[in-house]
């Protein structure tokens, strides 16, 4: 009788020590799978996200982790940016380009409904840009957006009174009187020096490519863009897809992975609130 209970356990655990091996041979097998791995490009891009509570922005910062985890993972043999942005940050967005340009594995953009100004920089960066032909993309430029009340608060009877040491200490303060032109000037060589960063990295990653006679902040459609070389081909997001796929050298169906930046629900949804607002004087894309 004893030998007998003896074999059922046995057998009890010889059936579970099996379907553990079962399960954990399926979980490697499913995690060596080739697959695309997608990476989300969404809303207004900046260093980090803490700009305020309904903030829409989009973290360089996490975007650049998650292309580093993305090209460091041995089921990924290639990297899909799906992009929908209308850029940003200048300092940001270069912080993503340069990530994808030093990517192991190859890089796909496709561009869906907006990939414009700091987004397409990102796009220009990777080995593929594929963009819907209806979406809007180029925007090559840079702008700076100064904000000033002086006149309303002068007809308040509102006056402020800046203390300051050193002649452009308060230069662009909203609540002095306008700009002098040698000021302007000041500012407009930031960004003129921006924006032969922007050309710069254009060349690089375009090549003789794209037709830089459009990069004066025109927007485009993406059949536009693809005239004047900007994206590489036109089509959906399958399409990309199956483009990425056929850029790693794989065959049969391609299988995806996301790879996004992990919110609290509440953030999540009220990142989704389109009430974000640049700050005053900043310098974008």
């Amino acid at each position: 009788m004893e030998s007998k209970w003896l074999l059922v356990i046995v057998g009890v655990f010889a059936f579970f020590f099996i379907l553990a091996g079962i399960v954990v041979l399926a979980l490697v097998s499913e995690e060596l799978t080739p697959k695309v791995g997608v990476i989300y490009i969404r809303g207004e891009i900046a260093v980090d996200d803490s700009s305020g509570f309904l903030s829409t922005t989009h973290s360089s910062r996490e975007i650049v982790k998650l292309i580093k985890e993305a090209d460091n993972d041995p089921s990924v043999k290639v990297i899909l940016l799906d992009i929908n942005s209308p850029g940003g940050s200048v300092v940001g967005s270069k912080e993503i380009a340069y990530a994808v340009r030093d990517c192991k594995k190859p890089v796909v953009a496709y561009i869906s409904e907006l990939g414009a100004s700091g987004a397409y920089y990102i796009a220009a960066a990777s080995d593929l840009v594929v963009a819907d032909e209806d979406s809007l993309t180029g925007s090559i430029g840079t702008v700076m957006i100064l904000e000033n009340y002086h006149e309303l608060l002068k007809n308040l009877g509102i006056n402020f009174t800046v203390l300051k040491k050193g002649k452009y200490k308060d230069m662009a303060n909203p609540f002095e009187a306008n700009l002098t032109s040698e000021e302007k000037e000041m500012l407009q060589s930031i960004l003129d020096d921006a924006y032969s960063h922007f050309i710069r990295d254009l060349k690089e990653f375009r090549g003789g490519k794209i037709d830089l006679s459009v990069a004066d902040g025109r927007i485009m459609t993406g059949e536009q863009a693809r005239q004047h070389g900007l994206v590489d081909e036109l089509g959906t997001r399958e399409y990309a897809i199956k483009r990425a796929w056929e850029l790693a050298n794989q065959t049969g169906k391609p299988e995806t992975k996301d790879f996004r930046v992990e919110k609290p629900f509440l953030e999540e949804l009220l990142s989704s609130l389109s009430f974000g607002k640049p700050p005053s004087a900043s310098l974008m894309f």
